[in-house]
């Protein structure tokens, strides 16, 4: 007669199997029970060291609101505020200096982009250049003019007045100005370009001398006046003498 059994003989334990075998279920068993002590032991670990970092943060948290007291208002603020705007940034400025965090964010408004302008047509650019050009040789024009009359004056003076006199002292220095007008460009003309700096030197230092003798000849002039005052006063006196009018009697 049969003997009917409930359940697998392995779960029964019925079959103990080979040595081999079972040294194998027992390694196996040993590294399970290993492995689930590590993992237990990295929680734990794992527990610790986020109670540690709590801990620290409520330490570091502290000694900054010592520093800024109002850090509490920063840190409910920042969320309110768009990251990386210029109002984000000042305000997280304000916490890292709280924390003593040396970062520090940009807080000035980006730079808009320059609007383009629009390009003129090619017809415009060429009348804008042709019209400069012209203006330029007219500047030109009238600066050689100018030059040209002042030199013409000064030879007129020197023929009717002579070299030394004042009106044609006054003519040279005119026409040092306008050759200096000129080489300079003053209305717009051409400029000289080589020697430009040396020619200058030389003209203010002829202007200079100029000046010298228009001082000398009205100081001359001045004198000339005074000396012919003083003159007609004495023949006044003269004339006006006791022995004068009594010969006149």
């Amino acid at each position: 007669m049969a003997f009917k059994m409930n359940g697998s003989p392995a779960k029964l334990g019925t079959i103990q199997g080979t040595a081999g075998h079972r040294s194998a279920l027992k390694k196996a068993s040993a590294l399970k029970i290993s492995a689930g002590l590590v993992k237990g032991v990295k929680a734990a670990g794992d527990m610790l060291s986020q109670k540690v970092k709590e801990s620290k943060d409520r330490v570091t948290y502290k000694k900054a609101t010592t520093k800024d007291p109002k850090l509490a208002e920063y840190i409910k603020k920042r969320k309110t505020l768009e990251k990386g705007s210029p109002e984000w940034n000042a305000n997280q400025n304000k916490i890292n200096a709280a924390y003593g965090v040396k970062k520090r964010y940009p807080v000035s408004e980006p730079k808009k982009e320059e609007v383009k302008s629009v390009d003129k047509p090619k017809s415009e650019v060429k009348k804008e250049k042709i019209q400069t050009k012209a203006d330029k040789r007219i500047a030109e024009v009238d600066e050689n003019v100018d030059k040209k009359s002042a030199k013409q004056a000064k030879k007129d003076a020197k023929k009717k007045f002579g070299k030394d006199s004042k009106e044609y002292l006054e003519a040279k220095k005119k026409h040092l100005e306008a050759k200096e007008a000129d080489r300079q460009g003053e209305k717009g003309g051409k400029k000289q370009t080589i020697f430009r700096r040396i020619s200058s030197k030389i003209n203010k230092k002829r202007q200079e001398k100029v000046d010298k003798k228009l001082a000398e000849k009205s100081a001359e002039s001045t004198g000339s006046k005074v000396g012919k005052a003083a003159e007609a006063v004495k023949k006044a006196k003269e004339i006006n003498s006791p022995a004068n009018r009594n010969y006149n009697k």
